[in-house]
Protein backbone atom coordinates (compact mmCIF):
# COMPACT_ATOMS: atom_id res chain seq x y z
CA UNK A 1 0.00 0.00 0.00
CA UNK A 2 1.19 3.50 -0.49
CA UNK A 3 1.21 6.10 1.92
CA UNK A 4 -0.49 8.75 -0.36
CA UNK A 5 -1.29 10.83 2.38
CA UNK A 6 2.25 10.94 3.98
CA UNK A 7 3.85 12.13 0.62
CA UNK A 8 1.30 15.17 -0.84
CA UNK A 9 3.04 17.21 -3.27
CA UNK A 10 3.07 20.95 -4.11
CA UNK A 11 1.28 21.07 -7.60
CA UNK A 12 3.68 24.33 -8.57
CA UNK A 13 6.94 22.42 -7.22
CA UNK A 14 9.16 21.06 -9.91
CA UNK A 15 8.92 17.73 -11.28
CA UNK A 16 12.25 16.62 -10.58
CA UNK A 17 12.45 18.33 -6.92
CA UNK A 18 9.36 15.93 -5.79
CA UNK A 19 10.23 13.67 -2.97
CA UNK A 20 9.76 9.87 -4.51
CA UNK A 21 6.80 7.99 -2.40
CA UNK A 22 6.85 5.97 0.53
CA UNK A 23 6.52 1.88 0.17
CA UNK A 24 4.20 1.46 3.38
CA UNK A 25 1.73 -2.08 4.56
CA UNK A 26 -1.23 -1.07 5.96
CA UNK A 27 -2.11 -1.27 10.15
CA UNK A 28 -4.15 -4.28 10.48
CA UNK A 29 -4.79 -6.04 13.48
CA UNK A 30 -2.44 -9.49 14.34
CA UNK A 31 -3.91 -12.52 12.19
CA UNK A 32 -4.26 -11.15 9.17
CA UNK A 33 -1.30 -12.78 7.98
CA UNK A 34 0.38 -9.79 6.51
CA UNK A 35 4.11 -10.65 5.58
CA UNK A 36 6.83 -8.59 7.40
CA UNK A 37 9.23 -6.56 5.48
CA UNK A 38 8.92 -5.33 1.92
CA UNK A 39 7.56 -8.79 0.49
CA UNK A 40 5.29 -8.74 -2.34
CA UNK A 41 5.03 -4.41 -2.20
CA UNK A 42 4.84 -3.07 -5.64
CA UNK A 43 6.89 -0.44 -7.23
CA UNK A 44 6.39 3.01 -7.82
CA UNK A 45 6.82 2.43 -11.62
CA UNK A 46 4.26 -0.37 -11.14
CA UNK A 47 1.88 1.74 -9.04
CA UNK A 48 2.35 5.06 -11.71
CA UNK A 49 1.24 2.83 -14.76
CA UNK A 50 -1.41 1.48 -13.25
CA UNK A 51 -2.58 5.24 -12.61
CA UNK A 52 -1.70 6.34 -16.17
CA UNK A 53 -3.92 3.35 -17.48
CA UNK A 54 -7.19 4.11 -15.11
CA UNK A 55 -10.03 5.42 -16.41
CA UNK A 56 -11.88 5.47 -13.13
CA UNK A 57 -10.64 7.26 -9.62
CA UNK A 58 -11.78 6.73 -6.27
CA UNK A 59 -10.91 8.96 -3.85
CA UNK A 60 -10.94 7.45 -0.21
CA UNK A 61 -11.25 9.39 3.19
CA UNK A 62 -12.01 9.08 6.93
CA UNK A 63 -14.49 10.83 8.42
CA UNK A 64 -14.51 12.99 11.83
CA UNK A 65 -15.95 9.78 13.45
CA UNK A 66 -13.79 7.39 12.00
CA UNK A 67 -16.33 6.31 9.21
CA UNK A 68 -14.80 5.55 5.90
CA UNK A 69 -15.66 7.52 3.43
CA UNK A 70 -14.90 6.97 -0.66
CA UNK A 71 -16.41 9.05 -4.15
CA UNK A 72 -15.62 8.78 -7.50
CA UNK A 73 -13.86 11.00 -9.56
CA UNK A 74 -12.95 11.66 -13.16
CA UNK A 75 -9.41 12.68 -13.97
CA UNK A 76 -6.20 11.44 -15.72
CA UNK A 77 -2.45 11.02 -14.04
CA UNK A 78 -0.37 13.30 -16.34
CA UNK A 79 3.45 13.50 -15.53
CA UNK A 80 3.58 12.37 -12.40
CA UNK A 81 0.24 13.87 -11.43
CA UNK A 82 -3.36 13.38 -10.90
CA UNK A 83 -5.50 16.23 -12.18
Amino acid sequence: MWAAARSVRRMDAPQDALPAPRRDRARLPEGYGLPAGDAGLLDWSDVEARLVAAKHYWISTVRPDGRPHSIPRWGVWVDGRWW
